[in-house]
């Protein structure tokens, strides 16, 4: 992550070192596994005497002592000071911060696969109370983790249809501003984020939201954006691959873009980079934000899923600019959230 924070840093042509006091690090992340690593060693010393009794019985204390310490290195280092701050989960955004001398609110968000845009949103909504003048949004995961898969039933099932998105790891980062500031300093602007939609719905006992929650997310970014009937939008779907968890959102996205009478062009991050955690809605806004700038909407590499053609250029067609690109993202038990994004076409910069 921190690699991946200077690198936006970079492409922001923000000098590393500088200090930065009304600047700050929101970053997405899941549970980290490795956390487990602790447990490990102490479980092998509760299970130990049993091992001794069976398997090393002709072995004194002191070479049974020394095989058993052996045995917890193996595992993973022991467990110090500096391996439990170390640990975590707050510890991503604090180093960040302190590498890049910021001085405003750091910390991370956890909230599923919507965590990156929980911390868009957060970010967002300071650049806009003045409480902050600039913000390094990030998230990451590591879903690719052995541990990770073994927790993923729905995956094992879906995975013998040969229709499951295999998971994904990675990081990515974004550097955020008020679109004034960011003009006024001759800044590249991707994207202009227009509007954030977050609705909750389906009751606790359901893991997914419920479709009257997707469509209030979809409406409220649509509103906060001002954005009227086009037919140059680009929404992203979640694109779980799960029947079960697609059929709430593509009913939301029907009956939203009928009632606004919008064609949407679909799209799904997730059948490129594959299901990557608490870091899939912030690389949904990346992409789309891409999009955006280059004016290409890339195609999906499956021929299966519901995703745009090769080649495809979003219509111009709304009265400020382009067109939306809406990043659905789910967190348990059933939160729906939406970004709404628009061209700044007189704002770039090659």
């Amino acid at each position: 992550m921190l690699k991946v924070a200077a690198a936006a840093m970079a492409d922001a042509t923000l000098p590393l070192r500088a200090e930065r006091p009304r600047m700050g690090a929101l970053i997405g992340i899941d549970f980290d596994f490795e956390s487990t690593n602790f447990h490990l060693r102490w479980y092998l010393e509760g299970i130990f005497p049993q091992w001794r009794r069976t398997h090393l019985a002709h072995l004194s204390d002191a070479q049974v002592a020394v095989w058993l310490d052996a045995l917890k290195d193996a595992c993973g280092p022991p467990l110090t000071a500096s391996r439990t701050l170390g640990a975590l989960g707050s510890m991503v955004a604090s180093r960040i911060a302190r590498e890049f001398r910021f001085g405003g609110t750091s910390f991370v968000v956890s909230s599923a696969e919507a965590s990156g845009l929980r911390a868009l949103q957060i970010g967002m909504r300071a650049l806009q109370a003045g409480e902050l003048d600039a913000v390094l949004v990030g998230a990451v995961d590591l879903c690719g983790d052995l541990r990770c898969i073994a927790a993923q039933t729905n995956l094992r099932t879906t995975a013998a249809l040969g229709d499951a998105i295999p998971p994904g790891e990675g990081a990515t980062a974004l550097v955020i501003k008020r679109l004034d500031d960011a003009q006024a300093q001759g800044d590249r602007v991707y994207a202009v984020i227009r509007g954030i939609g977050a609705a909750s719905g389906g009751g606790v006992d359901g893991a997914l939201p419920a479709a009257e929650a997707c469509f209030r997310s979809l409406s409220q970014a649509a509103t906060e954006a001002g954005c009227g009937p086009s037919s140059g939008i680009l929404l992203e779907k979640q694109g779980s691959a799960f029947a079960s968890h697609d059929l709430s959102e593509i009913q939301a996205v029907a009956e939203w873009s009928a009632q606004n009478r919008i064609q949407p062009i679909l799209g799904s991050t997730a059948c490129v980079v594959g299901g990557t955690g608490a870091l899939q809605g912030l690389a949904s806004v990346v992409k789309s934000a891409l999009c955006l700038h280059e004016e290409f909407i890339r195609p999906c590499p499956s021929p299966n899923r519901q995703c745009p053609k090769s080649g495809t250029r979003p219509e111009r067609s709304c009265p400020s600019g382009p067109s939306l690109g809406a990043q659905p993202r789910r967190s348990a038990p059933g939160d729906c959230r939406r970004l709404n994004l628009r061209w700044q076409l007189h704002a770039c910069s090659t």
